[in-house]
């Protein structure tokens, strides 16, 4: 063999190895994840309490709940942005009626310095 391509295969030959150990412990986890969920079905049908209807009928509740948060956070949203419209509207008010008691007309014989000083 080519000592070129001698050089290429040890590393990639090393990263195939890795790669396949990653694979490999994510299959391991979701044969792990598959067992457990056999393990509650199973204690179900083994006369315990019905494990998996618990199971649902606690995750229908926390979707409710999400629901309503979501709800809730809209809303608050909603109120604050409104909030800051009218603020931003009342600011705009403010800074045209400060512009318009700033632009009065100045006469000839008194200088612009003088009258803003006056102010």
């Amino acid at each position: 063999m080519d000592a070129g391509i001698l050089a290429l295969m040890i590393p990639f030959a090393g990263i195939g190895i890795a790669a396949l150990a990653i694979y490999l412990a994510h299959v391991r986890k979701i044969a792990e994840i598959h067992a457990r969920v056999g393990a509650v079905e199973n204690r179900d049908t083994a006369g315990n309490v019905n494990v998996s209807s618990d199971v649902r009928a606690e995750l229908q509740a926390l979707r409710e709940e999400v629901a309503i948060l979501r709800d809730t956070s809209t809303k608050f949203d909603l109120s604050f942005d409104a909030g800051l419209t009218r603020l931003e509207d009342r600011v705009a008010r403010v800074e045209e009626q400060n512009y318009a008691a700033r632009s009065t007309v100045t006469s000839a014989d008194e200088p612009a310095v003088l009258t803003a000083r006056s102010r």
